[in-house]
């Protein structure tokens, strides 16, 4: 039989009834909103600052998004594709008509926005479905995206010339599969029939050692760009100038805040003097305060490794009810920030003061490295005992990349605002870095979403036996 059928599914937000009349409307008014924005800035600017201006054009920006993503759901790809193609032609259509929005106000949106996403990888990682195959688990969640990560940065550092930390934070953010793309396709496969299948949990296992696994690389090569707060008033000890002391105090560091709040989550649960939702939210605030303090201090790699462990043991000590809300409550979270992510992002990509060669070197070299992660993906299945069918299933899902880049790529240039790197050569490598990674974002969230959908349109090879060849075919459709 063949797999369910996996369309785009609209979000919340892109409800409205889409039609000739609503995308006049709609370019109406947003024409309308940018002639009255440039007439503040040109006439009446002395009446009002700069954050009014710059309030405006993050409307403006998520009005259009949504938009652009109504607009590409239309046509059948991932509306977060169109978020981000609107942000980039706002920007360089329209230039004089919109503000840069403050990296003080885009810190905050992407780290909650990342912070819903990690959250969601950890509460994956429940022991009675991580241990029946936990080998097959740790093998996806760790080979393809580790031999993805070192190969990319090999690439980058003789094609851009790249410092080894500098290869390394661009290929582990770029390397790391997303969570925003994969996990509502799994989830949602297994309310159409893939429940007895051994490839979902797995699956959701192996994406959420692949993010740990690539978030916590990115920090810690992040890190060893720029060092820790600490760092910099004692230069003389060498152990803080080492990888191996930044990987230890990286994983330690998020060990210990990871650990505290899950325990600390734990016994309130226990106390019952507050309620599951009030306290999955306030575990949610603390995470995303967690995260901000760790990466304000230069600690990157714990900020999402912390994350990741305390959703780990609410993942294993809630009652599974409880659990289950507060992955409804993440994903409305996420579905939420979206609209101030991806149009932001392609709203910064200025075009003019981009030479086309670097644009071309960064796409090329993301294509590469997509091919090289489905090549190891398809091997690492096989060698765990995956058919071909599920084999060739997984490689193309595991090339999904979205959620993760888009809160990740601005983290180097946040860091070269902070410590007033301007106009240096860091500000140059991180310019190649968030390039990176939206190469990957175009490149990836299409590759997946329709590698599945052609997938989903043939039948499963005819030697494996594995229930999801039973799985009855569905028109409904699935949120990437």
């Amino acid at each position: 039989m063949p797999l369910p059928s996996t369309n785009l599914i609209q979000a919340p937000y892109l409800s409205l009834r889409f039609s000739f009349k609503n995308i006049i409307i709609s370019t109406l008014v947003f024409l309308f909103t940018l002639q009255i924005l440039y007439i503040f800035r040109q006439s009446v600017g002395v009446f009002f600052n700069d954050n009014i201006y710059q309030l405006l054009s993050l409307i403006v920006i998520v009005l259009v998004g949504i938009w652009g993503g109504r607009l590409a759901e239309r046509v059948g790809q991932d509306p977060m594709l169109g978020m981000l193609f609107s942000g980039l032609l706002l920007r360089n259509l329209f230039p004089s008509f919109i503000y840069p929005i403050p990296h003080s106000w885009t810190s905050i949106l992407w780290t909650t926005a990342l912070c819903s996403v990690i959250s969601r990888a950890g509460l994956s990682l429940m022991l009675p479905k991580v241990i029946p195959n936990v080998w097959e688990s740790l093998f996806l969640g760790t080979v393809p995206v580790l031999a993805e990560a070192i190969m990319l940065a090999l690439m980058t550092s003789v094609v851009f010339h790249l410092p080894l930390p500098w290869a390394f934070t661009l290929s582990f953010g770029v390397s790391t599969i997303s969570p925003g793309v994969v996990v509502p396709l799994l989830l949602r496969l297994i309310d159409n029939g893939w429940g007895k299948s051994r490839l979902p949990p797995m699956l959701l296992t192996g994406l959420g050692l692949d993010v740990l696994v690539g978030t916590a690389g990115f920090g810690i090569s992040l890190a060893s760009c720029f060092g820790h707060k600490h760092e910099q008033d004692h230069p003389e000890l060498w152990f803080h100038n080492s990888w191996v002391g930044r990987c230890l105090e990286e994983i330690g560091m998020g060990l210990f805040l990871g650990t505290t709040f899950g325990f600390v989550s734990f016994v309130l649960l226990k106390s019952k003097r507050i309620s599951g939702r009030v306290l999955s939210m306030v575990m949610f605030v603390v995470s995303t305060v967690t995260m901000i303090w760790c990466k304000t201090h230069g600690f990157t790699g714990s900020a999402s490794f912390s994350t990741f462990i305390t959703w780990s043991i609410i993942a294993n000590t809630w009652p599974q009810n409880y659990i289950e809300k507060s992955d409804i409550r993440l994903k409305k979270l996420w579905l939420f920030f979206k609209p101030f992510l991806f149009p932001v992002i392609g709203a910064t990509v200025s075009l003019g003061d981009t030479p086309i060669s670097l644009l071309l070197k960064s796409f090329s070299i993301v294509l590469v490295s997509v091919t090289v992660k489905m090549s190891a993906t398809y091997i690492t299945a096989t060698a765990a005992g995956l058919s071909d069918a599920e084999a060739m299933f997984v490689c193309g899902l595991w090339s999904g990349k979205a959620s993760i880049q888009a809160t990740l790529c601005e983290s180097a240039l946040e860091m070269v605002h902070k410590y007033k790197l301007e106009g240096t050569e860091e500000e140059e490598y991180a310019k190649i870095v968030f390039l990176c990674m939206v190469s990957a974002i175009v490149i990836g969230a299409p590759s997946a979403s329709n590698w599945v959908l052609i997938y989903g349109k043939n039948p499963l090879g005819e030697e494996t036996a594995n229930p999801i060849m039973k799985a009855e075919g569905t028109s409904e459709q699935v949120d990437i």
